[in-house]
């Protein structure tokens, strides 16, 4: 008997391609950038990782909760072009038009249903929010908003003479009482 154990081991085959990160649902240009659609000059996109830049484009053009676009799977996709967003505390589930999605999903053959759209995490969206510098100030918190700064600017749209109920319904809110929440604690973005 030896000392030393011989085993043989075989090399174990590579993951699919689809299960890596490299399937990723991406916007190029067809949206506006983070700085335009926060009318902010001062934040830097190309600090942020390409898909946290992309979630949070999303987020600021739809008025969704990040959490609710980081949950996005192929199984979501409602052809053409379209996903079914499941709305997130007690929020109502609604259809995101996302450009060039289906082309790109029937692209990667059998994938599996639970490949996320957006293969990251909220703290690494959160970093690149930071880098970019995003950032809104409430009365009151010492907290800035960084992620659903786009949700705080409701209240611009509340001030153009857009109705409560349309706000809510924007917002994907069943109480219309919880849209009082962004409007009580807006104030001047970025401060």
């Amino acid at each position: 008997m030896s000392l030393f154990s011989r085993t043989l081991s075989v090399p174990s085959t590579f993951h699919r391609m689809c299960n890596s990160p490299l399937f990723s649902y991406s916007l190029n240009s067809q949206f506006p950038s983070v700085k335009e659609l926060l009318s902010n000059d001062s934040i830097d996109d190309s600090a942020m990782h390409p898909v946290a830049r992309d979630v949070l484009r999303v987020c600021l053009v739809y008025f969704c909760r990040v959490s609710e676009v980081l949950s996005l799977t192929v199984s979501d996709e409602i052809y053409p072009d379209r996903v079914l967003c499941t709305g997130s505390k007690g929020g109502r589930a609604y259809i995101l038009f996302l450009p060039g999605l289906s082309s790109l999903i029937s692209s990667f053959r059998g994938l599996p249903p639970k490949t996320r759209l957006f293969p990251i995490s909220y703290s690494k969206c959160y970093r690149s929010c930071v880098r970019a510098g995003i950032k809104l100030s409430l009365p009151g918190s010492v907290n800035y908003r960084r992620m659903h700064a786009g949700r705080y600017r409701v209240y611009d749209m509340f001030l153009q003479g857009c109705k409560s109920d349309s706000l809510s319904d924007i917002l994907h809110h069943n109480s219309k009482a919880s849209l009082l929440y962004y409007l009580n604690k807006w104030r001047e973005p970025y401060g």
